[in-house]
């Protein structure tokens, strides 16, 4: 009975996050994410040529703007909430979308938790705790697409080597390529085939839609707009990327567009930039060793999509959704007094009340405590993730290691 309604807790989070943006709906010239979606959706409906209008400007800028920055194919699933927003309102197609999303979010727990066997005494308080934090609910309150991202490459992962697992991987590649490793995991799980169906599906949705933009449009986003946003870390605090850490307390980047003031003494930006390169190229390389070696899929694809927000230039809160399918993951390989202080440093770490005040605080000028109490807990939750995959991957790699030297040599007898 218990477990139920800590289940019905967590519910209850993702269910109230929809109610919450349904009362506070940004109206006039405020957005919220699902809101650019759906007015790339309408682009795509009423001037294709235009769609990436927006983007060009964001580009020229360097700040997040209202815009439409993804590829083509993830208009594909807002068109019918564009058609939606035209004969209503967009507030309306929005909430379409949020409780798609965090139904997305509900099934790929559910997912996680039954192929792990996770039993209730667990899965119930660790789904409150991933269902209260910070990431979760942004993700949903902001009409976000992680979620169906997810969805898509744990179903992939449940698949896998079915060649379904390859089309579900390219759909998830075209949707939004914030996990781009998750191309390579078939091939270091030598499965590349599911790599080559992989590519083609993305294509197959890519292509025609690209056709319908025009050749200006596709050669501006391919071009310009990709190599430029991607290796952009955004000058803001609420970017929780290792990226924007190491700019910010080792390169002396002040903390936000507007504010000078260093929260560091250190002002060496070449040290920042070869401590990013090796940190960037370390976990990438951990994550692919650890997903060949992962007994299965589901472990190899939770690593590489725990990558994403340590990997991106600029992680918004929202990002660390990809952390979920690792935590629940680990869960299952833990037992008894473990499991259950793993599920509370995980709230430690990821429950934070405070974060709406934090995102809607300037740093710059508020110096009250809230804010930057929160700010430090933000920037320790990004410190503890990174260092936390580092060493566990690490350790996984080395273990394994010792493991195959210590494996027994069969005896084989010399041909005749």
């Amino acid at each position: 009975m218990l477990c139920l309604l800590v289940w019905g807790g967590a519910l209850a989070f993702i269910v109230g996050g929809v109610v919450y943006r349904a009362a506070t709906m940004p109206s006039g010239t405020g957005w919220i994410d699902s809101f650019v979606f759906i007015d790339g959706a309408r682009y795509l409906l009423h001037a294709p040529l235009h769609v990436y209008d927006d983007a060009r400007v964001q580009l020229s800028l360097g700040v997040p703007g209202r815009s439409f920055i993804y590829p083509p194919a993830a208009l594909i699933p807002f068109v019918p909430l564009a058609v939606l927003a035209d004969h209503t309102s967009i507030g309306l197609a929005s909430l379409v979308w949020l409780t798609i999303e965090g139904a997305a979010l509900v099934a790929t727990f559910v997912l996680l938790v039954r192929r792990l066997n996770l039993p209730a005494s667990i899965s119930a308080p660790l789904a409150l705790v991933l269902a209260a934090a910070a990431a979760t609910s942004l993700d949903v309150i902001s009409g976000q697409v992680n979620g169906v991202v997810m969805l898509l490459v744990v179903v992939a992962a449940l698949r896998f080597p079915n060649r379904s697992a390859g089309v579900l991987l390219g759909l998830a590649l075209a949707f939004k390529p914030v996990a781009p490793l998750i191309i390579i995991v078939p091939l270091v799980r030598r499965q590349w085939r599911l790599t080559a169906i992989a590519v083609a599906t993305a294509a197959v949705v890519t292509v025609p839609l690209g056709l319908l933009l025009g050749w200006a449009q596709m050669r501006f986003y391919v071009a310009d707009f990709l190599p430029g946003m991607s290796g952009l870390i955004t000058n803001d605090p609420n970017n929780l990327s290792p990226a924007n850490l190491l700019t910010t307390w080792v390169g002396g980047r002040p903390l936000a567009v507007g504010n000078g003031d260093l929260i560091s003494s250190l002002t060496a930006p070449g040290l920042a930039s070869a401590l990013l390169i090796a940190v960037r190229l370390t976990i990438a390389a951990l994550a692919l060793r650890c997903a060949a070696i992962a007994k299965t899929p589901l472990w190899a694809f939770a690593i590489v999509l725990a990558t994403v927000p340590l990997l991106s230039g600029t992680a918004w809160i929202h990002y660390y959704v990809y952390e979920m399918p690792m935590a629940i993951c680990i869960a299952s390989a833990l037992a008894g007094v473990r499991r259950r202080w793993f599920v509370v440093a995980l709230g430690i770490i990821l429950i934070d009340p405070l974060f709406q005040p934090f995102i809607r605080g300037n740093l710059a000028t508020d110096h009250s405590l809230a804010p930057w109490t929160t700010f430090l807990h933000a920037q320790f939750a990004v410190v503890a993730t990174t260092a936390a995959f580092l060493g566990g991957t690490a350790w996984w790699v080395a273990r394994s290691q010792l493991d195959r030297r210590s494996e027994p040599i069969a005896y084989r007898r010399p041909d005749a």
